[in-house]
């Protein structure tokens, strides 16, 4: 269970999934949920205080802070419960298909703030 306090909103380049299953109820704050429905559909859910969200490791998304979008300072806050890790983690690269996170990320001895390559190949 992790206390987790949104800085900044997700790498907008592709959405990721998670090494395992997990729960997020928002605390504080408010973001937006990007997901891919069945067919390709980009779907956008306004998430608020009180909001609970169960995911699977395979679901893939992607986090846009609320507070962000419309200037606002204040962080956002999920309490973050996860089950054991099931599985590698990565990221969702709409020509790519899935990419393991080492390849999207930073390499291990890039400078802080370094961004990866991402979904290029």
């Amino acid at each position: 269970m992790y206390l987790h306090k949104f800085l900044r909103s997700d790498d907008e380049r592709a959405l990721h999934d998670h090494p395992w299953a997990w729960a997020s109820l928002l605390l504080a704050g408010s973001y937006i949920e990007h997901t891919i429905a069945a067919g390709g559909i980009h779907q956008r859910n306004v998430r608020f205080p009180g909001s609970l969200k169960l995911s699977g490791p395979r679901t893939a998304h992607r986090i846009d802070l609320w507070n962000t979008i419309n200037g606002g300072p204040a962080p956002c806050w999920t309490l973050f419960i996860t089950t054991p890790i099931l599985r590698e983690w990565g990221f969702h690269c709409p020509q790519r298909g899935w990419v393991h996170w080492r390849d999207f990320t930073a390499t291990a001895d890039g400078r802080r703030g370094e961004i990866g390559k991402g979904c290029d190949a």
